[in-house]
């Protein structure tokens, strides 16, 4: 039960960055091209 307790919270938190992960990776790969082609512009 004690390993559990401690085990638990870091298992979500890997869940938690896998999941942000993904998003990331989808909005760069929709971001990406359009940067590419100047199809959206940067400003500073």
């Amino acid at each position: 039960m004690l390993f559990y307790r401690m085990v638990y919270p870091i298992l979500e938190q890997i869940k938690t960055f896998a999941e942000q992960n993904q998003l990331l990776t989808r909005q760069r790969d929709l971001l990406l091209p359009r940067l590419m082609s100047g199809k959206l512009e940067v400003t500073p």
